[in-house]
């Protein structure tokens, strides 16, 4: 750690300037206090309706070792999706008891490794679940498990291809299989059964998608002890979701985006790139419209991280009770929780170099030096976050604009909807994009093009600077040629 004597408060000309100078640019920064201060809004939700509740950093959505060490000192449990996922977590002090072992196609050294360390494994397959009993038994331990599920009627809540409870989904066991799976689970000595897994998606802003998913785990539950299984643990994933934009500016954008779709806007009025009609893909244009319903990753929730999980807890499940309430009625099971994005998201900016604006069908294009390997979240859904110029000046004055990143194929757009920046930049100038403090750094971090992965450091309270992951060269990307001599 170094102290450049710089304060989160301060994002500012001389803050960006100082870290551009010592580590260059792009450039992803984090807060570990406000990191500290959303897990703190989740505790204080525990405390008051439902204390038997423990939270999980996801470590997929910052894997690095920085990340890894702030979460061990924040006191939290982790999820993770791999066995160096699950070495990091180890390595920064999170004990073995304490982490959930997620994914599908699990390997042979993951699985060992967890069994030795006894971890919770989210088991996916009848025959995860055999290779886990016969692991546990060479060992002579027992492999701590719960049962992912799916097959829910949660299409819609998420983006298609990160929606992991519904039906097409390559994911967990299907809820119709539920008694056979705890049958399964019976017959195999060396598993100790612990409960109930699954996982909703990311940014989940309808909570309608949090009832669903607890009216089928609670009905699991009580085929579990129909079959004389006692569910110590419910998993309840992640996905809780933040607020990129104001209530007005959603409001405003899918007001025109609709208007979009109907054709009554211009080119030059388009206000996502190529006319994606995005969340209203299904709708066509001439349609009725009083209330239309967005389908898939939204970008403004009612219930914000935390928020999120009150509504969980607040929930009437079919009995009439709260479910904090009815929870405590069966034996006040551990709920587990894994947000990545909710502890994450709003911690973190990137701060990258204009390289000049051009015109596309009208519409003015930012053009900067990254691209969507450095801001991966894009190749999923088409994401908003918000942007601003630096400095800022007088005279500024909004203008909406699309992002565009420097590698070399179309589709790579920091932003495909048009976002409003304080001013129009000129090249040289420096741009924050905000709440990236979760995936976009490392979702489908690359060196496509030649380009260097960026560095990332966490700037503490008190100004210290720790770097999370260095910022690559030219012999990190291209290497050296190796040859040997064959005798």
């Amino acid at each position: 750690m170094e102290n450049l004597k710089i304060k989160r408060h301060n994002i500012n000309e001389q803050f960006v300037d100082q870290l551009a100078s010592k580590y260059g640019l792009p450039l992803h920064v984090y807060f570990p206090d406000k990191i500290l201060q959303n897990v703190e809004s989740f505790r204080a939700v525990s405390k008051e309706l439902y204390p038997e509740s423990q939270f999980n950093f996801a470590v997929k959505s910052n894997p690095s070792r920085g990340a890894l060490r702030a979460a061990s000192k924040f006191k939290l449990a982790a999820d993770v999706s791999s066995e160096f996922e699950l070495r990091a977590a180890l390595g920064e002090g999170i004990p073995g008891e304490n982490l959930v072992c997620n994914g599908c196609g699990k390997t042979d050294r993951y699985l060992r490794t967890g069994v030795d360390a006894g971890v919770l494994f989210a088991a996916d397959s009848f025959e995860e679940l055999d290779l886990l009993n016969s692991e546990a038994k060479f060992q002579s331990k027992s492999a701590r498990v719960m049962i992912r599920f799916v097959g829910m009627p949660l299409k819609g809540f998420s983006s298609l291809d990160q929606s992991t409870a519904a039906d097409w989904t390559k994911f967990g066991i299907d809820i119709k299989d539920a008694k056979k799976v705890f049958a399964f689970v019976k017959e195999r000595s060396c598993l100790q059964f612990e409960g109930l897994s699954a996982h909703i998606g990311t940014q989940v802003c309808n909570p309608k998608g949090y009832k669903v998913l607890i009216d089928n785990m609670l009905s699991i539950v009580e085929i579990a002890k129909n079959q004389g299984l006692t569910v110590r643990a419910i998993d309840l994933g992640g996905g809780y979701p933040e607020s990129y934009l104001s209530e007005e500016d959603w409001d405003g954008f899918t007001s025109n985006l609709i208007q979009q779709i109907d054709g009554k806007l211009s080119d030059e009025e388009s206000v996502t790139w190529n006319k994606d009609p995005m969340g209203f893909a299904h709708l066509k244009s001439g349609e009725t419209r009083k209330n239309p319903q967005w389908i898939g990753k939204a970008y403004r929730t009612e219930n914000p991280g935390s928020e999120m999980f009150r509504y969980i807890l607040t929930h009437k499940v079919k009995s009439g009770e709260r479910l904090c309430d009815y929870l405590k009625k069966i034996g006040s099971p551990r709920i587990i929780l894994e947000p990545g994005r909710a502890f994450f998201g709003t911690s973190g900016i990137t701060i990258t170099e204009v390289m000049g604006v051009k015109y596309i069908n009208d519409n003015p294009v930012v053009f900067v030096d990254m691209g969507v390997n450095n801001h991966g979240t894009n190749l999923v859904a088409p994401d908003i976050f918000p942007f601003e110029v630096i400095p800022k000046k007088g005279n500024d004055s909004n203008v909406g604009v699309f992002i565009g990143g420097r590698l070399c194929y179309t589709g790579d757009m920091i932003s495909k909807v048009k976002v409003k920046l304080n001013r129009l930049p000129v090249r040289g100038e420096k741009m924050i994009i905000h709440n990236t403090g979760s995936y976009c750094a490392d979702h489908f971090a690359s060196n496509h093009c030649g380009f260097a992965r960026p560095a990332k450091v966490a700037i503490w309270n008190d100004g210290k600077v720790e770097v999370w992951r260095k910022g690559e060269e030219f012999s990190d990307v291209f290497g050296e040629i190796e040859t040997s001599q064959s005798k």
